[in-house]
């Protein structure tokens, strides 16, 4: 063999062995040291392995029985809306924090101004942002409350609900608790239909 792959054969059994006591994990450093090769042989194996020792990937597994159906009937949405109606696709982006802190220009030692803020800031809780963007347009509605219960989240419809009080309105949504249990509001407001992701397993 080769000395490029001698090498790639050792490389390839150590990176399936535990790392050095005290190491979480495996990198160019270790094994150069651990295999007596310099640290550009180790990265060019890797390189052309196409190997990365420190990428992280997850995966999503859905063991919703219905995926299918639900998952033809959002592309459908996307891909080909109803007539005379809006698609929305919704969410909430919970425990923002709502922090104060000092704003304003400064000159650089080089002369040029530049915007900047303070290192220092106070603490004012966490925030909850409602976002609903219109599918076909790229406009986003959104509300910012301190809870997001499901109050809140009926709350943020009503509001779109007022935009556009007739039409047809599709929302799409996930499978967050406040989202589900609405029958009542929306038997209330026939022009609108909530529309749920399948369930997923995140590995």
């Amino acid at each position: 063999p080769t000395v490029y792959e001698g090498l790639r054969e050792r490389l390839l059994k150590k990176i399936g062995e535990p790392s050095p006591k005290g190491c979480s994990r495996w990198d160019a450093g270790l094994l150069s040291a651990q295999l007596g090769a310099s640290d550009d042989a180790i990265w060019r194996v890797l390189k052309k392995e196409g190997i990365s020792l420190h990428r992280q990937r997850s995966w999503c597994i859905s063991t919703d029985r219905d995926f299918a159906a639900k998952a033809a009937d959002i592309v459908g949405l996307y891909l080909d809306p109803p007539e005379r109606a809006i698609v929305f696709c919704v969410d909430e982006k919970p425990s923002i924090q709502a922090l104060e802190r000092r704003t304003g220009y400064i000159e650089t030692r080089d002369g040029k101004i530049t915007s900047a803020y303070k290192s220092a800031y106070k603490r004012h809780g966490t925030l909850n942002l409602f976002a609903a963007l219109k599918v076909a347009t790229g406009e986003v509605a959104s509300s910012v409350t301190e809870r997001k219960t499901r109050e809140d989240f009926i709350g943020f419809m009503e509001g779109l609900v007022a935009e556009c009080p007739e039409e047809e309105l599709h929302f799409i949504l996930d499978n967050y608790c406040t989202h589900k249990k609405n029958e009542k509001w929306l038997a209330d407001h026939p022009l609108v239909h909530f529309h749920f992701t399948p369930t997923l397993q995140v590995g």
